[in-house]
């Protein structure tokens, strides 16, 4: 089946909710559902397995009156985020190049494809500009980087990146998205939220090769 009103509704609907623009997904969300009805394999053929998948979330959720993110409902603290790096001279953009450059501890520590395409800051409109997206396949990884420890506004602005690369999901290049934030250290509060979001924290002293991922 080629892709047509119900995949246009699917992605006006998806908008929508991520956006929490309520009346706007509750229509959508309706009109959908009276286009398809007559049609069981209609949302599948259109718009695939993944984003059926989306599609019954979003309308589940709709239903409990919730409008959250898609992603998991995350992980516990990690013990280890808390300790402070030693102090570094290099500075960001020094780091961020040194990644371009040697991109492999990266990409393993995020178990991506050692031929994954590493686009370093991209704009992403009314959302701002994210320090790197990695396309690897049908995944998309948003990635924020910090020198020393990773301040309160990180949790917000590696959410913004990954709402982007999200509603982007309508252009059909990917159909996940997933967050990580580099940085010296992470004190409780954050190291808190951003496990609660499903963001990766990886920990570095200011180059590639001292990376490490903490566990959760």
């Amino acid at each position: 089946m080629s892709k047509g009103i119900i995949d246009a509704m699917y992605w006006r609907l998806h908008s929508a909710y991520l956006r929490n623009q309520r009346e706007e997904a509750a229509k959508f969300l309706s009109m959908l559902e009276e286009e398809a009805k007559d049609k069981p394999d209609g949302l599948l053929a259109e718009v695939g397995p993944v984003h059926l998948g989306r599609f019954r979330l979003i309308r589940e959720r709709m239903r409990r009156g919730e409008y959250g993110r898609l992603y998991s409902g995350g992980s516990s603290a990690p013990d280890d985020a808390f300790p402070m790096a030693e102090e570094v001279d290099k500075q960001e953009l020094e780091f961020c190049w040194d990644l371009v450059r040697e991109p492999h501890a990266l990409f393993s520590l995020m178990d991506v494809h050692p031929g994954a395409i590493l686009v370093r800051e991209l704009e992403m409109g009314e959302y701002g500009r994210c320090d790197f997206l990695v396309r690897d396949g049908r995944t998309w990884h948003v990635v924020e980087v910090k020198m020393g420890e990773a301040p309160f506004s990180v949790v917000a602005q590696i959410d913004k990146y990954r709402l982007a690369a999200e509603l982007d999901m309508c252009m059909g290049l990917h159909d996940e998205v997933r967050a990580h934030v580099l940085a010296g250290g992470f004190g409780p509060y954050v190291a808190s939220e951003l496990s609660r979001l499903s963001v990766s924290m990886m920990r570095h002293k200011g180059d590639p090769d001292s990376l490490e991922k903490l566990a959760s």
